[in-house]
């Protein structure tokens, strides 16, 4: 604010302004003296500037009352050391409390003109201002006693000082200044409760608000904040009561901890806490774990105030969003799975081509020195590089999503040839291959139905590190014995069984699902059961999964068996998960 004092003469016209310039919470005062003089057609300007501090002492001191008044601004000063507050007129205008002559005004006087409601808030921020040094801006409401009327009225003020330390870094002092700034938070409070009304008059009243609580399929809940800081369940809608299992006239009352224990209650509690402490809504994902499966919430909190600006209520909307956050991670691992597949189709032609040079290699080695022992040699050789080669097909199978001719093949047969290739990769696993009484053929593929049991062997040592024991064994099952989602036939099956920690009902429900892992962040990608089920479908039969808690986990593979032993049933296109 300026308040120019003129004065003029015929010739001449000086003016004297006093502008107060806020800085810092204070108030950085300057004079400033123009002079302007006009003789004929030619004029002159010259300007002074003075500081505050050069000037006496007794004229700095009028100077800051006079600025201050102009302002409507109020200064305070609390010695901390003597515990005694110096305060200008206006700011005991502020607090609505009467100066008494020849005593001073005390840091607990001062607290108990604030409403109680707002006496924590700015304590905390007082004491954060000394620990840390930090300027303080705060908003609250005092007290204006009328003890005549008894009445009292509330008023808001808005303050904003500083720290000043010894020069040992004790706090000694703090000083600052104060506005009323009731006005403008009565506008504010208006101008919400007309938007309010707005609101209202556009959803047509709360009857349209009635069907959207009633029928949507978030939960929407409405929380009171107490007294005594607890936060309890005032309303819930129908899909709330839904998910929480309890009426509302069970839940009405309660708090979050009591009625979603303290895991999911506890993440509740501490986002509304956040919302009391600072005013804004909060919007978060929670995850909450349930007996049965485990929810990922998108929530977002809403504070609700009262005519005087205190948040008194929370309004809570929280959606499952479970199965898109799934899908999100199903297509950042595709696409990963997409990239694996364009380097496996690279790797198994260079390995081919590796092969082929070593099979040539072996025949020139075989008309050079033609003899028993390296006839021996030869063939062992021959026989590594046909195992190379089914691990090439099985590389562009995967890569290339390969045609695989699924024959007819000796189920005793290719358990026993898988047992070399696990207790090569899984040493220190325990593992049997149990015989089978007669032959079974099986409509399959060979080198994938070993892949497969190697990936079940991978995951029980996962499982159990030390001490892992697999038990494998094939059976013939009776028509009636089959599962029901599987076509009327004969079937068989192989039966991968481990001595692991087994799984909780929740996890076995998951466990087919391509990316479900219960290992850590980059140890495991989900896809090891979720391929086993993919290679036994291909084939015409499925997965089941039999576990218990301390007692281990089966994985019973279910495979046609073939009518007709002597030629190939069936060309198999094995899925890739997308």
């Amino acid at each position: 604010m300026r308040r120019p004092i003129h004065r003029s003469t015929r010739h001449s016209q000086k003016r004297i302004s006093l502008d107060p310039v806020p800085s810092c919470g204070l108030l950085s005062l300057g004079l400033s003296i123009g002079c302007t003089a006009q003789s004929g057609r030619h004029r002159g300007v010259g300007t002074m500037h003075a500081r505050l501090e050069d000037l006496p002492s007794d004229c700095r001191q009028g100077l800051v009352e006079l600025l201050t008044e102009a302002a409507d601004v109020g200064t305070w000063d609390w010695d901390i050391v003597d515990n005694r507050f110096s305060w200008s007129p206006k700011q005991y205008a502020h607090f609505g409390i009467q100066p008494v002559p020849g005593e001073g005004l005390t840091y607990e006087r001062w607290l108990e003109a604030i409403h109680k409601d707002d006496q924590a808030m700015v304590q905390a921020a007082i004491a954060d201002t000394i620990a840390s040094g930090c300027e303080i801006d705060l908003k609250f409401r005092v007290l204006w006693r009328d003890d005549e009327a008894a009445k009292v009225d509330v008023h808001w003020i808005h303050s904003r000082g500083r720290l000043i330390r010894g020069l040992d870094g004790s706090p000694l002092r703090m000083i600052g200044t104060s506005r009323d700034v009731t006005e403008s938070e009565q506008r504010l409070a208006l101008a919400r409760a007309h938007r309010d009304a707005e609101l209202a008059d556009l959803f047509g009243g709360p009857s349209r608000f009635d069907v959207l609580f009633e029928e949507t399929s978030d939960c929407l809940v409405q929380l009171k904040v107490e007294a005594d800081g607890r936060f309890t369940y005032q309303m819930i809608n129908p899909s709330g009561l839904k998910m929480i299992g309890m009426t509302m006239a069970a839940a009405h009352g309660l708090t979050p901890v009591e009625v979603l224990g303290a895991g999911n209650g506890g993440q509740m509690e501490a986002a509304l806490r956040s919302v009391v402490e600072t005013g804004l809504p909060v919007h978060y994902e929670p995850t909450f774990d349930y007996s049965e499966k485990s929810v990922v919430y998108d929530a977002i909190y809403m504070p609700l105030r009262d005519e005087r600006g205190s948040v008194t209520a929370i309004l809570c909307r929280a959606r499952d969003v479970t199965e898109q956050r799934q899908t999100a991670l199903a297509l950042q691992q595709s696409h990963k799975i997409s990239a694996l597949g364009h380097m496996a189709a690279g790797v198994a032609h260079d390995f081919n081509n590796t092969l082929t040079s070593l099979r040539g290699c072996f025949l020139r080695l075989a008309k050079i020195n033609p003899s028993a022992e390296v006839d021996w040699v030869l063939e062992q050789g021959s026989k590594a590089i046909r195992q190379g080669e089914a691990i090439t097909r099985r590389l562009l199978t995967f890569a290339r999503k390969q045609e695989v001719p699924a024959s007819a093949i000796d189920l005793q047969t290719c358990l026993n040839d898988a047992l070399p290739l696990l207790e090569g990769t899984l040493p220190g696993v325990e593992i049997a291959v149990q015989p089978m009484e007669g032959r079974c053929d099986v409509i399959a593929d060979h080198g994938l139905l070993q892949a497969c049991l190697l990936n079940l062997g991978l995951n029980a040592r996962d499982a159990r590190p030390h001490g892992c024991k697999l038990v494998i064994g094939g059976a013939m099952l009776a028509s009636h014995a089959a599962p029901l989602d599987l076509p009327a036939g004969r079937y068989a099956t192989i039966t991968v069984r481990d001595n692991g920690p087994g799984m909780p009902a929740a996890v076995l429900r998951q466990a087919l699902e391509p990316y479900f892992t219960t290992k850590p962040s980059g140890k495991g990608t989900g896809l090891g059961l979720s391929m086993v089920m993919d290679t036994a479908r291909s084939f015409g039969g499925t997965v089941r999964l039999e576990s218990e808690l301390g007692r281990g986990t089966s994985v019973i593979i279910y495979l046609q068996i073939a009518a007709d032993p002597a030629r190939s049933v069936v060309t198999a296109e094995p899925s890739r998960p997308q």
